[in-house]
């Protein structure tokens, strides 16, 4: 930052505000040393935020991974429960995918979450995890560290119906924050390597005292890592300067001295706080502040013995002055004549003037002025100070010596500065003009008209009888007092007090007039002789504008022409009269013309032409157009009484003519044009720059398009419009006309036309070349677009924008690029997993020569491949510490998929460890893994898995085997030998009332358990989840694999269900509020329960029992738990609903449903099978193949 020239940086502060870090991970907790099984309930661990900040990602450690489904992770803000923050308000939700096995597990949130520490208790949020198991021994644990509640950084908790409670725990839990406040001190902010001090947690200060001038002002910010802030930024200024102090006086005869200090301030732009302080002389007293004209109120003054200190607050650029009250060392002037004061003289007294000081005075120079300033007394070089309070002036002064006029008093005032110092002060002096007489001697009583007349008079002074010298002449007409029309003089003044005067008659009417003579002298008195007789005569003369060679006026009367034609404004005409003796209608050729406006106006000229003809030039500059004005003509020659003509002129506009300096116009229609004309005067022959002055426009119109066009130069009338042609309608390759036209108050209007051509853009060819039939989901797509012209020639080098368009959702990834010497444009993109098919959009921007170009493909279908995966036949029992050999197949499209990761789960019944196998599949699709079974297990359950990619989904296959021991054998073969020993005692009894009725009940319970899932399952045709008022179904299940129109009849269904009311009741199942309706629909059975965003629905053979009735509720249960805020939420993206399938299959019994597909025994498994067992497989495998 510059600092100005002349100023001085005493002072500079910086408040930082706000400051933000750019990404920051917080470490919550990271130690762990115990677990809580996340699967079991809903546990949150808390985090702290200073201000506001995103929150994107979040990281937690997992052990015990298994068999989970999902995880589901909720954010909260807070509310106070006793003294610690707790769980309070849902603000997000999301379900994720199932975690690693043990380690730290990292999750991104599809939207970062605003957090607003104002919206929640003592600025805390919180992370809840709830994990969905697949089967009763599926797990997951979050670790934690047992530090007791509040240590380290957060609060964990567990719900426990219907409240939240406090764990001495501290979960482990990092969260990614984007655009998090922080404290200037936490990073490390710096400016010029000096720490910010932290006014609070998000704000900070940093001051400086340096002063630095003719520089340039530097401030340097670092950090310790990225971070945002805003920053304000104050800088003292300070400015000396030495001004000379101008004084002036006021009331000239007060007791006091006025002393005003003016200083031209100039600040700095857009600076504040500005201050101005006057150093002045130790005067008296500070008595007003002025700004300009008006007064300022803001302002402080104190003296310390050598000056006076003014101080002014809230200062602005402007002529600054302090005016100060101080001693006046004048303290009278007075006049003495003959040694004697005296207060009043006559004009030819010689007098002595004096002035007295307060104190005898040192230095500085006094000066005396008289005023009125005729007197001419002005003693400019003052008198040098004596040892004397009293100084007298030199010269003396008699006032007739020196006036230039008459005056009747004066005012002697005397003045004395010596810098800081001042007096003043004025006397007043009566002045006494002395008497007069003019005495009449002779003068001329009759004269021609044109002759002078001469009065001859005597002027004296009346006290002393001397002749008066260098005497002003006035003449008068003594019958109405005004001055004489004709010119008059002081023809010779003969030194004895006689005087000649002269007056002229020309342009005097004839006749007997009266005039008065005054004559008068500075300081003296004048005098007057009136009624002085004299008789003008002469012969009459006559103007006539019809003779021969008369031009340019039309008579209107005796004494009244029209000029014709009229001048143009601001020019001049010309016309001819005729002078002639009115008896013997003779030419006067020796006339004087002398002309003049009614109400004022420029001069007129005029020539002699040729016998009695004169040429007069009418000149109407300043007169506007449109208005008459009346101009008097006297034309007069020696010994003839004056002729008048009075002449009408009227005042026309200058004709004009507008010129194009393009004879035509023509652009693209996208360009713009520069159109120019100038503006001309023919009659002066000159261009018109002055059109909006004079009250005129000059205008340009396109069809309906008006617009004023502007002045291009002051001094040259070239008139210019910026055409932008997309403002217009027009359309390319036709011609319009471009309408210029102008006038003004003083000119006629002009018009022109020119042609505007709209040069048609070229054409090109864009294609999208190879548009496929269908894409993979998942993967890498290249699209080719060919850019030509019209006859087929590539044009390279010039962007081309591709846009693919998925759906659902009308998700748009956009890319650009250039194309190549070919006009191939190459694009790369992936397709996106979810989605259903694609439409590609290829644009060509085009520019003002060329149109632009979109090609649109139709929608390109996006599949995924067939994928199966099987196992080898599993034996239902193994031994413990038998090795089993498990191979998984998976096939492609029907094709052995090859380096596929398999993954084999191992979990045991009577064990709490998992092993986990990945292997990658070979050549033939294949992927094997070995097991040691362990000791001290009754089962085993084996989950393969194959994660899918791209356009292939997932899969898994779940097995299990029972484990049995050496004494498992013992007891299997030991209830043979027992019954050939008892036999014979009693068996029969004992099985019957024993053995036989308590199992037969417990197995009728079970068959009629197992026997009500599975008439339910079959019961099931068709699920669906549909939004509220849309009817949109957003997810949908076919329990048999049948295809089914979701979207008609999720329309129909949304219809039905405002009848609700109407055809089932509300009721309450496990806690669930619900509308729960049923209808038949053709040979369907219809149930559903609506919700405050959603509706489910089944589809069934027969009406829903009771036991299908609380599956279902216990389901829908679930499914808001987990999506509630993603219902509330719905943006069409229905790809989010997909995990339902899982919790599908978790409530409903949908193994019932599936196909039993037998597969191919491994090489001598077939050969120990018994015939039945034989006969069993080969239908199996027929029925499979």
């Amino acid at each position: 930052m510059p600092i100005p020239t002349s100023w001085v940086a005493t002072y500079s502060n910086i408040t930082v505000i706000n400051v933000t870090k750019d990404s920051d991970i917080l470490a919550i907790e990271e130690d762990q040393s115990s677990y809580a099984d996340a699967v079991e309930g809903d546990f949150g661990m808390s985090f702290d935020i200073i201000s506001s900040a995103m929150l994107y990602n979040f990281s937690f450690y997992s052990t015990n991974v298994w068999k989970v489904l999902d995880v589901l992770i909720s954010v909260y803000n807070a509310t106070q429960q006793g003294a610690y923050p707790a769980p309070d308000s849902l603000l997000y939700n999301e379900t994720y995918g199932a975690p690693g096995s043990t380690g730290w597990n990292t999750y991104s949130f599809a939207s970062p979450i605003k957090l607003e520490a104002i919206n929640t208790y003592a600025n805390t949020f919180f992370i809840v995890i709830d994990a969905s198991p697949d089967g009763p021994f599926g797990n997951l644990r979050w670790a934690y560290e047992v530090d007791g509640p509040g240590d380290d950084h957060g609060y964990a908790f567990e719900y426990q119906a219907p409240a939240w409670i406090l764990r001495a725990w501290d979960f482990t839990l990092r969260v990614g924050l984007r655009n998090n406040s922080r404290s200037p001190s936490a990073v490390d902010l710096r400016i010029n390597g000096t720490s910010v001090t932290d006014k609070d947690q998000i704000n900070g200060s940093w001051a400086s005292t340096f002063e630095f001038s003719n520089t340039t002002l530097n401030f340097q910010f670092s950090a310790n890592s990225s971070a945002y802030f805003l920053v304000d930024y104050f800088v003292t200024y300070s400015q000396t300067n030495t001004h000379v102090v101008s004084t002036t006086f006021e009331g000239l005869d007060s007791s006091a001295i006025v002393w005003n200090a003016s200083y031209d301030a100039d600040f700095l732009a857009d600076s504040f706080g500005k201050r101005l302080e006057f150093s002045l002389p130790p005067w008296e007293l500070a008595t007003n502040v002025w700004k300009d004209s008006g007064q300022h109120s803001l302002w402080t003054s104190n003296s310390s013995g050598s000056k006076r200190t003014v101080t002014i607050s809230n200062a602005e650029n402007g002529t600054w002055t302090v005016q100060c009250n101080d001693t006046n060392y004048v303290e009278s002037v007075y006049v003495k004549r003959s040694g004697i004061p005296v207060s009043e003289i006559n004009s030819t007294d010689t007098i002595e003037i004096y002035g007295n000081f307060t104190e005898i005075l040192t230095t500085g120079d006094a000066n005396l002025t008289i005023f009125p300033l005729v007197a001419s007394y002005n003693d400019t070089f003052g008198e040098g100070i004596t040892t004397n309070k009293t100084i007298k002036f030199s010269p003396l002064w008699t006032p007739t010596d020196t006036s230039t006029g008459s005056f009747t008093s004066a005012a002697l005032q005397v003045a004395w500065c010596n810098g800081t110092s001042a007096g003043i002060k004025t006397s007043n002096l009566t002045v006494n003009n002395i008497p007069t007489n003019l005495t009449y001697k002779s003068h001329t009583s009759n004269v021609d008209s044109g002759d002078s007349i001469f009065v001859f008079v005597n002027y004296s002074n009346a006290y002393t009888g001397e002749p008066l010298i260098d005497a002003d002449l006035l003449v008068k007409n003594s019958t109405d007092g005004k001055t004489w029309p004709a010119p008059f003089q002081i023809a010779d003044d003969y030194l004895n007090g006689t005087y000649k005067i002269e007056i002229l008659t020309f342009g005097v009417i004839g006749g007997t007039h009266y005039l008065s003579v005054n004559i008068s002298k500075p300081l003296y008195l004048s005098s007057e002789i009136s009624d002085i007789s004299v008789t003008i005569g002469g012969g009459i003369s006559n103007i006539n504008i019809t003779a021969p060679n008369c031009r340019g006026l039309d008579s209107n009367n005796q004494t009244y022409a029209l000029a014709n034609p009229a001048p143009y404004h601001n020019s001049t005409v010309k016309v001819t009269i005729f002078y002639y003796d009115n008896q013997t209608l003779d030419p006067l050729k020796n006339g004087i013309i002398s002309g003049s406006w009614l109400g004022g106006g420029p001069p007129v000229s005029w020539v002699p032409a040729f016998f009695g003809y004169y040429n007069i030039t009418i000149d109407v500059t300043g007169f506007h157009s449109g208005t008459n004005h009346t101009l008097e003509i006297t034309i007069q020659q020696a010994g003839y009484v004056p002729a008048v003509l009075y002449i009408i002129v009227p005042t026309r506009k200058l004709p004009t003519r507008i010129h194009s300096l393009e004879p035509n116009y023509s652009g693209y229609l996208y360009d713009t044009l520069v159109i120019s004309a100038i503006f001309h005067d023919t009659h002066h022959d000159e261009s018109i720059p002055s059109i909006y002055q004079l009250h005129g426009n000059c205008t340009i119109r396109i069809g309906n398009f008006y617009d004023n066009m502007t002045l291009l130069t002051p001094s040259i009338g070239i008139y210019q419009y910026v055409l932008d042609l997309t403002a217009l309608v027009v359309q390319e390759d036709q011609i319009y006309d471009i309408t210029v036209f102008a006038f003004s108050s003083e000119h006629e209007f002009a018009t022109v036309n020119v042609s505007l051509y709209i040069i048609p853009r070229k054409e090109v060819n864009l294609i999208c070349l190879a548009v496929p039939e269908y894409i993979l989901a998942g993967s890498p797509f290249t699209t080719h677009a060919l850019l030509t012209d019209i006859l087929g020639k590539p044009i390279p080098d010039t962007p081309l924008t591709c846009k693919w368009i998925f759906q659902p959702g009308f998700i748009e990834i956009q890319k650009t690029q250039l194309t190549n010497g070919s006009g191939i444009a190459e694009f790369y993109t992936v397709v996106l997993e979810l989605a259903q098919s694609v439409q590609i959009e290829i644009e060509y921007l085009g520019n003002k020569t060329t149109q632009n170009k979109t090609v649109i493909s139709p929608f390109i279908p996006i599949i995924r491949l067939n994928r199966t995966l099987t196992l080898s036949p599993l034996p239902n029992e193994l031994m413990e510490g038998e090795t089993i050999k498990i191979t998984a197949n998976l096939l492609i499209n029907g094709t052995p998929a090859v380096d596929k990761k398999i993954t084999f789960t191992f979990a045991f019944e009577g064990l709490s460890e998992i092993e986990i196998r990945v292997v990658l599949t070979d050549s033939y699709g294949q992927a094997s893994a070995e097991l040691l079974i362990p000791s001290g297990v009754s089962k085993i359950y084996i989950d393969t898995y194959f994660a899918g990619s791209g356009c292939v989904n997932a899969c898994r296959i779940e097995s299990e085997i029972i484990v049995i021991t050496y004494k498992d054998l013992f007891f299997r073969a030991l209830p043979v030998l027992v019954l050939c020993l008892l036999v014979t005692m009693g068996s029969t009894l004992t099985y019957n009332y024993v053995y036989k009725r308590p199992k037969v009940k417990r197995l009728n319970r079970k068959l009629h358990l197992i026997t009500q899932n599975f008439e339910d399952t079959m019961n099931l045709n068709f699920l669906m989840v549909i939004m509220a008022g849309s009817g949109l179904t957003i997810y949908n299940y076919s329990f048999k694999g049948e295809e089914f129109d979701y979207q008609l009849m999720g329309g129909f269904l949304s219809a039905i269900s405002s009848f609700q009311a109407g055809i089932g009741k509300p009721g309450k199942i496990t806690g669930l509020e619900k509308g729960e309706w049923e209808i038949k629909y053709q040979s369907f059975k219809i149930y559903g329960i609506n919700r405050e965003y959603t509706q489910y629905v089944v589809i069934l053979n027969d009406s829903a029992s009771d036991s299908l009735k609380s599956t279902l509720h216990e389901f829908v249960i679930d499914i808001d738990k987990r999506y509630s805020y993603k219902f509330a939420k719905f943006d069409g993206e229905t790809s989010v609903f997909d995990p339902i399938d899982s919790l599908v299959q978790k409530h409903f019994d949908t193994h019932w449903l599936m196909k039993h597909v037998s597969s191919g025994l491994f090489d001598g498994q077939e050969k120990p099978l018994t015939l039945l067992e034989r006969k069993l497989y080969n239908l199996g495998k027929s029925l499979t193949q």
